[in-house]
């Protein structure tokens, strides 16, 4: 399986909301940092555009294009009442899939229990494995062979006309291969994405967990305790793992966050590497060990909470679609 947050787009013309940008958008509309609202807030707004459109990166492993037996393409949502609807019968939504059509919708339908027209089917006959199992609306085509592109990504995008709106939170694939891929392939994919963890002492029994569910998921976390040797300087270990780590964790909690230490020295090697990344690339990632505020400098990045269902799962997607392709 290889999903996307929906709050990954890039929206090439319209407006789309989420949860970094959800000016004129209701709070109840976004389940966490995963959703996207495509459409206009308001009805007035909708008059200034003829269509929203948006499109994803979908990472896919070159195994399941290499020996591609079965797929759908996923576009997905956490609260039943988000997906695709509208107030105006028969408009269009398009779905695409490295720019060839897969399926259009004419919304014409009010279910039960609906206010509005919306596009309810029943849910794809495929495992539904986290964090597709907690999502109450999905929406799944199956993928043809041909349609998929030799390259790390595949982009699905989608075209609405400017009165619908579609809630979305994963966007990808859910795949089968002709050959199981080998566990050293499917190890090595995650095994190669180091993650620094960034921490206050503290909260070390904290991290310690979450080294180990890292360690478990495949990943390749890094922890001074555990990977700063015998004899090695302390400050130029932490200064050059943190500069060959593909993502830096940010452990937050109510006694870090107001901490004068080391852990400051980390976040400031971390803030200028960060500088040093590609527009768009994901590097710093806070996490919320506990209910915490997230110091000022680290806003700009979108944060996890640990102690909230679902989180964890949420960065194992970010970790792993950030990963070595």
């Amino acid at each position: 399986m290889s999903l996307v947050y929906g709050s990954d787009l890039v929206l090439a013309t319209g407006m789309a909301g989420t949860p970094g940008n959800a000016t004129g958008y209701t709070p109840e509309s976004f389940s966490g940092e995963s959703t996207v609202v495509l459409g206009a807030p308001s009805e007035d707004a909708m008059t200034s555009f003829a269509k929203t459109e948006a499109r994803w990166q979908v990472p896919v492993p070159k195994h399941y294009l290499k020996h591609f037996k079965q797929g759908f393409l996923v576009i997905a949502c956490v609260r039943y009442y988000g997906g695709l609807h509208t107030l105006y019968r028969n408009t269009r939504a398009t779905i695409f899939l490295n720019g060839n059509p897969v399926d259009f919708v004419d919304l014409r339908i009010i279910p039960d229990h609906h206010s509005d027209y919306f596009h309810r089917l029943p849910p794809p006959e495929f495992p539904k494995i986290m964090p597709l199992a907690n999502c109450r609306t999905v929406y799944g085509w199956p993928v043809l062979p041909h349609r998929l592109i030799d390259g790390p990504h595949q982009t699905v995008s989608v075209s609405l006309d400017s009165h619908i709106w579609w809630d979305i939170d994963y966007v990808g694939f859910v795949m089968e291969a002709l050959i199981p891929e080998p566990a050293a392939d499917m190890a090595t994919r995650t095994a190669d994405t180091r993650v620094f963890l960034c921490h206050g002492s503290e909260d070390k029994a904290a991290v310690r967990e979450l080294y180990k569910r890292l360690e478990a998921d495949g990943l390749r976390p890094w922890l001074d305790e555990k990977d700063i040797l015998p004899g090695e300087e302390w400050t130029a270990s932490i200064r050059k793992a943190i500069k060959t780590s593909r993502f830096v964790l940010v452990c937050l909690s109510p006694k870090s966050v107001s901490k004068i230490g080391y852990i400051q020295k980390e976040i400031a090697i971390a803030l200028d590497r960060a500088e040093e990344q590609p527009e768009g690339v994901s590097y710093i990632i806070p996490v919320c060990l506990e209910p915490c505020d997230v110091p000022e400098r680290l806003r700009r990045w979108q944060y996890v909470r640990l102690f909230e269902d679902g989180d964890y799962d949420r960065l194992l997607i970010a970790l792993r679609r950030g990963g070595p392709s």
